[in-house]
């Protein structure tokens, strides 16, 4: 799967690049981002209403207490 991290492509099968948290949107795109609070603050430009919960009801990538590649099993609807 191509992400979109720091403005560059990457290819998730290749490792997450340094990347902590990765979100997909409703336009089928993937981002990653440094840390979870970034994820965050960049769903709500990026997807307001998946920010918002409006499908999902939990829209943090910190929701789970934890974040990462390892953290699948805790993922949210919106978040891997």
């Amino acid at each position: 799967m191509i992400a979109t991290c720091k403005g560059e492509k990457i290819n998730l099968a290749d490792g997450w690049q340094g990347a902590q948290a990765c979100s997909d949107v409703p336009s089928g795109e993937v981002y990653c981002f440094d840390s979870a609070e970034k994820a965050d603050q960049a769903l709500a430009v990026i997807a307001p209403a998946v920010a918002r919960g409006a499908s999902s009801g939990v829209a943090s990538a910190k929701a789970s207490g934890e974040s990462g590649p390892m953290a699948s099993s805790d993922c949210i609807r919106g978040w891997a």
